[in-house]
């Protein structure tokens, strides 16, 4: 993971020191600069099915795959407002690079945090292990 260079044993220090608990909270707060309030995991999910949408592989010898890839982006986010509300977010975020319109393609930044939160997410939908009784 990108972020596993700001990672110290008792958690994430930021480069001015801040400290974070979790990688959870490093994204959040240091990455995204937004605050640990309301539903965090949640916009983080939605951050990386945003960015998963975007870096969706687009063929050239498919000329229906517009069209489906549109309906996806509007099932993940809702409606069009939403869906080109997170392409401009992302552009002004730079995890995007513009090119002829957006959402255009990641970029380093953008690849670097989808595969934080992909990695993230993979250790919080573990299942639990659970002890039999003996």
């Amino acid at each position: 993971m990108y972020i596993d260079k700001f990672k110290k044993d008792d958690g994430y220090y930021s480069q001015d020191g801040c400290f974070y608990g979790t990688a959870e909270d490093f994204i959040q707060g240091e990455i995204l600069g937004f605050c640990g309030c309301g539903v965090p995991e949640e916009n983080l999910r939605f951050i990386m099915r945003g960015l998963s949408h975007i870096d969706k592989e687009r063929p050239d010898n498919d000329p229906g795959w517009y069209d489906e890839w549109v309906k996806e982006g509007i099932e993940i986010f809702g409606n069009d407002a939403v869906r080109f509300f997170f392409f401009y977010w992302a552009d002004k975020e730079k995890l995007t690079a513009h090119g002829g319109s957006v959402p255009g393609w990641l970029a380093d930044k953008g690849r670097e945090l989808l595969s934080d939160l992909v990695e993230m997410h993979k250790e919080i939908d573990k299942p639990i292990a659970r002890k039999e009784k003996l």
